[in-house]
């Protein structure tokens, strides 16, 4: 495993999208290539995650911080332990985002991801929707496979299937995209839960 911590200027991208390096730490500031280069890294084969570790604390910085492609956002001011926590859960490809902000940024995002939905209905194959199914009720890749009796590479090959189709970043977003309201509150409150469990 290898963590980087950088500001992520255009000139690193592909220095880290051509090393081996897992997960990646970044302020991005108010810096507007700094975005960018989220964006471009993120849409790389095998891209790294990205934490976003930032002074800011406003929620509309959050979801663009995670819109942009970051799989975790985190204040600079949180503890080292919290640190640890939330590279670890996305290093095991979940998303983390700051117990203290994840209820308004669900909220913000719930809101703009079903404005997206409602004039673009999905059609799902009977697998994807088992899938999903599996997601609202907050259950990882590991326990999906277990539960379907399938392995966990095939449920992280529909997982991408599932992203690219409803245009999604992360797990997250499709429990919200496809499963409504419903699959909304359900992904919060497991995503609130394993916080709890894990901290």
């Amino acid at each position: 495993m290898e963590v980087s911590a950088t500001s992520l200027l255009p000139s690193d991208v592909h220095h880290i999208a051509s090393s081996k390096v897992d997960l990646v730490v970044i302020d991005p500031g108010y810096s507007s290539s700094a975005f960018q280069s989220m964006r471009t890294l993120g849409r790389r084969e095998n891209a790294p995650k990205i934490l976003v570790f930032a002074m800011e604390t406003n929620i509309d910085y959050a979801v663009k911080a995670l819109d942009t492609g970051a799989s975790g956002y985190l204040p600079s001011s949180s503890s080292a332990d919290e640190l640890m926590h939330a590279m670890r859960t996305l290093l095991k490809g979940d998303t983390f985002i700051s117990p203290g902000l994840a209820t308004r940024i669900i909220s913000a995002k719930r809101v703009a991801a079903a404005r997206k939905a409602a004039g673009n209905p999905i059609k799902l194959s009977v697998r994807e929707s088992q899938i999903v199914e599996q997601l609202k009720l907050g259950r990882t890749n590991r326990e999906i496979a277990g539960e379907l009796g399938i392995s966990e590479k095939t449920v992280k090959h529909y997982m991408t299937l599932l992203m690219e189709k409803v245009n999604a970043r992360n797990r997250l977003e499709v429990a919200m995209r496809v499963g409504g309201q419903e699959g909304g509150d359900q992904a919060e409150n497991y995503l609130l839960r394993r916080k709890t469990d894990n901290l």
